[in-house]
């Protein structure tokens, strides 16, 4: 289930992915249009968390991939890198997007999740299956403990791409078929298709378009955008303060017309 939300903080989607889990979160920040653009840090203390808990990173559209397995581990500088694999309850991790793709992975058993930038050359790099193989190896997990998720982002409806990206991905391999119509590229196919093939049918996307679904994200491709939504996600501890999206503070946005868009799009599935 997807929740608009807004409180004094941030406006912001919340993604229900584990529904026998509250203490899991992953939320989106939205875009601003009264005044300058949410921060991470605003996204952050709407789930009550302090930046002293947060892993962000340098992100340079790499395959990177950071370990947290503490609080030690967030020391900074921000390193570069445009993937998190959070080990610890209680810490986060945070990317930036205005079209690239958030990858949330989880496995709920472990209390694990990473989170992945993935723009077009991370995804041409597969950086998506290597978190999830390195989630799989440090949880000792099986396909089937992992849950793969797909964020707001740009889709292939908007997102025509031009040779330089097109032969790209066919020195990396990758099936042009699956992922391609016409000089259209398919992110969300293209980062899903590679937790599939490591056996993991744990699968969705938010169904947004960055470029479609402009009131509620930026979109560098649409707008030329300097700024990012935000997302964040990770396990509050056992006996810590539960999902931070039913405070009572807490007012629902524009309630009709965008949770049932959101909860129409949260059940569906990857078709392959």
């Amino acid at each position: 289930m997807i929740k608009i939300l807004e409180d004094s903080h941030c406006s912001y989607a919340s993604f229900e992915l584990l529904k026998d889990n509250p203490e899991f979160i992953c939320l989106t920040s939205l875009r601003n249009n009264n005044g300058q653009p949410f921060e991470a840090s605003s996204l952050g203390r709407s789930a009550g968390i302090t930046g002293s808990r947060t892993a962000r990173i340098m992100q340079v559209h790499s395959d990177k991939i950071i370990e947290i397995h503490s609080r030690c581990d967030l020391s900074p500088p921000a390193p570069e890198a445009d993937g998190i694999i959070i080990m610890e309850p209680g810490l986060f991790g945070i990317v930036s997007t205005a079209d690239c793709v958030p990858v949330v992975l989880v496995n709920a058993g472990a209390r694990a999740a990473a989170i992945v930038h993935a723009g077009w050359k991370g995804t041409c790099a597969g950086i998506t299956g290597k978190a999830a193989e390195r989630l799989l190896t440090l949880t000792s997990g099986k396909p089937d403990d992992i849950r793969v998720f797909a964020g707001p982002c740009i889709h292939s409806c908007c997102y025509e791409v031009g040779t330089e990206v097109v032969t790209a991905f066919e020195k990396a391999g990758l099936n042009l078929e699956q992922i391609m119509t016409g000089r259209n590229l398919d992110l969300v196919r293209a980062n899903l298709l590679q937790a599939l093939d490591l056996g993991i049918t744990d699968i969705s996307s938010s169904g947004f378009c960055t470029a479609c679904d402009n009131d509620l994200f930026y979109s560098y491709r649409r707008e030329n955008t300097p700024h990012r939504v935000h997302t964040i996600a990770g396990f509050i501890p056992q006996g810590g303060r539960k999902h931070p999206c039913f405070p009572d503070t807490l007012k629902i946005h524009k309630i009709d017309p965008l949770m049932q868009k959101g909860t129409d799009r949260c059940r569906c599935r990857l078709i392959v």
